[in-house]
């Protein structure tokens, strides 16, 4: 459920740098109020310059006062320009750092219900659009809003019916932007929507690039691609079709309120009733405030953007995870031990029984093994442990503690599990192995000893660079069954009081699983161990084997009494037993 109070609001991130705002505010101030005096000064030389009561001295003077006014004028836009961009990078780098915590703190019921490319465009464009909004937008808003003050005071002081023709054009001008706010908002929406469709799109192809060769679909894929962008550029040409009438349109309404200034000004220059230099000083106000009009337009339009990407951040920084530490949790737990149990536990996700009435005690220091066929259950039971999810009914207990009562990072720093399928990032070996050490420079002598004991340290040293070689992508670089044994040699390392191996040997052969398990077993009888596996030879160490089948258990034992009893247990280990005889014959 959304938990709103939780994410900091977009004024937060603003005021953060308050003497950046303020900074900002004063230079605009000064800015505004310069440019927006140096047409009186025109007006006044004007005047004097028509009586004809000047001489060269005088002129020069004033010259010399226009360009000094008008160069700390440009001083102050200068710094008006270039602290917003300072605000812009301040507010991206703490928003995408707080976006970032957040999906660190989101569990996996999050993560299965979104895609990679959608979150990559959120934490990049969207937040940049935020950025834009508050260090360009709303800035050159608030300078808009101080030239139209400021302006309209001196103009209504200095004459009533040039200013009002002003003020008439302003509110057609607002309306046509609210009017376009809406429409723009709605479709830069559905544009960063299917900007996430692309993303995710070439997320999956470079990720699933062997597939996709070993296919030979690329052609196919291109074109689905190019399909991709075409309605991308059909939907941002339909944002530019919004966009684009805006700034023609404001511009039309200043030509004609120019038109409109000389036509009743000259009316009144001519019967006398106004001076040269005032309609002069008007045209200057009507080009000084043509600029922060037609800005408006444009800062309205990244307003819109930032807004819509505002609210996508949101549904990351609203969200919360379903697996937390809550009320139960005693954060006076430090450390995890003791006997395991599933007490009737039972999982149901999506309306689908996974898990049903389990009920297990695994007393410390035992090594227990689970089987069962795919889709039995086994992996759920082992995600348990860590808390990857949480029982939709039953309890599970380390010691006298529900897991629920102890601290999420206190019980994942103890208890570790090795994966069939284990994520390696792109670094070195060394750093993949020592991923779960405190350190973050990782011990070599303890991913030496890790490896070894995974039977990787031999082919480790035979790469370019040993442990420091730096893997591929996912180590695409590896075998299916050298990042297996990474994954084993990973959950070793920080030397866990609970170990569970979840299918980690699938996918090397029985000569190296002997020689993996030769030198885990050890490893295993210290610790209270969890192994899951299909393999008959590898459960046999187990002091007691767990059956599941269909997300019960219908078979508990020893491996030397399950093969005597009819059932799932004795089927495997005699089909995997005539498999290796027919082998050794062939």
């Amino acid at each position: 459920m959304p938990d709103s109070s939780a994410s900091p609001r977009l004024w937060h991130y603003i005021f953060t740098r308050k003497r950046l705002i303020f900074g900002c505010l004063l230079a605009a101030a000064c800015s505004v109020s310069l440019n927006l005096w140096l047409p009186l000064l025109i007006k006044n030389m004007v005047d004097t310059l028509v009586t004809g009561e000047v001489d060269r001295t005088w002129l020069l003077q004033q010259v010399g006062v226009y360009f000094a006014m008008g160069v700390t004028a440009a001083t102050g836009s200068y710094w008006m320009r270039r602290m917003p961009q300072f605000l812009t990078h301040y507010l991206v780098h703490h928003l995408r750092k707080d976006v970032f915590a957040r999906l660190l703190n989101l569990d996996m019921s999050y993560y299965n219900q979104q895609r990679t490319g959608d979150i990559m465009t959120r934490m990049n464009s969207d937040i940049r659009a935020v950025g834009d909004m508050v260090g360009q937008g709303l800035m050159n808003v608030v300078r808009a809003l101080l030239a139209f003050s400021i302006g309209f005071v001196i103009m209504f002081n200095t004459n009533v019916k040039l200013a009002s023709v002003m003020a008439i054009l302003l509110p057609f001008m607002m309306a046509i932007g609210f009017i376009f706010i809406a429409r723009i908002k709605k479709r830069y929406t559905k544009c960063q929507e299917h900007f996430s469709e692309i993303s995710n799109f070439c997320q999956e192809n470079f990720g699933g690039i062997r597939l996709i060769k070993s296919f030979g679909i690329e052609a196919r894929q291109r074109e689905a691609f190019n399909a991709l962008n075409q309605e991308y550029i059909r939907l941002n040409m339909g944002l530019a079709k919004i966009e684009a009438p805006v700034w023609p349109f404001l511009g039309f309404l200043f030509l004609l309120g120019n038109l409109l200034i000389l036509t009743i000004g000259g009316r009144e220059v001519i019967r006398g009733e106004i001076s040269l230099g005032t309609l002069v000083q008007f045209q200057q106000y009507i080009l000084y405030l043509q600029w922060p009009t037609l800005s408006m337009g444009w800062a309205l339009g990244l307003i819109m953007r930032g807004m819509a990407s505002w609210e996508r951040v949101q549904r990351i920084q609203t969200a919360t995870a379903a697996v937390k530490d809550g009320d139960l949790t005693n954060p006076d737990i430090e450390t995890v031990h003791g006997d395991i149990e599933f007490r009737h536990v039972s999982l149901e996700i999506g309306g689908v029984h996974l898990l049903d009435d389990i009920h297990i005690n695994i007393p410390e220091g035992m090594m227990v093994g689970i089987t069962g066929p795919t889709g039995s259950g086994k992996s759920m039971l082992a995600a348990m442990l860590t808390r990857q999810l949480d029982p939709t009914h039953g309890q599970v207990f380390i010691g006298l503690n529900d897991i629920r009562e102890i601290p999420l990072h206190i019980l994942r720093r103890n208890v570790r599990m090795g994966q069939q399928e284990p994520f390696l990032f792109s670094d070195t070996l060394a750093a993949n192995i020592s991923f779960g050490l405190d350190d973050v420079n990782p011990d070599l002598d303890t991913v030496r000893w890790a490896a070894d004991v995974a039977q990787l340290s031999v082919e480790a040293e035979e790469f370019p660079s040993g442990f420091n070689t730096l893997l591929g992508e996912r180590g695409v670089t590896l075998s299916g069954g050298q990042r297996q044994r990474c994954s084993i040699a990973r959950a070793i390392a920080s030397n866990p009081n609970i170990l569970v191996l979840d299918d980690t040997l699938s996918a090397v052969d029985t000569h190296t699983e002997a020689k993996i398990l030769n030198g885990l077993l050890p490893i295993m009888k210290e610790r209270t161990s969890i192994l899951v596996s299909h393999r008959a030879s590898t459960l046999r160490y187990a002091d007691f084997i767990v059956v599941l089948e269909e997300g019960r258990i219908v078979q508990m034992g020893s491996h030397e009494e399950l093969i005597k009893e009819p059932g799932f247990y004795q089927e495997l280990e005699t089909t995997q037993r005539l498999e290796a005889e027919l082998e050794a014959i062939q």
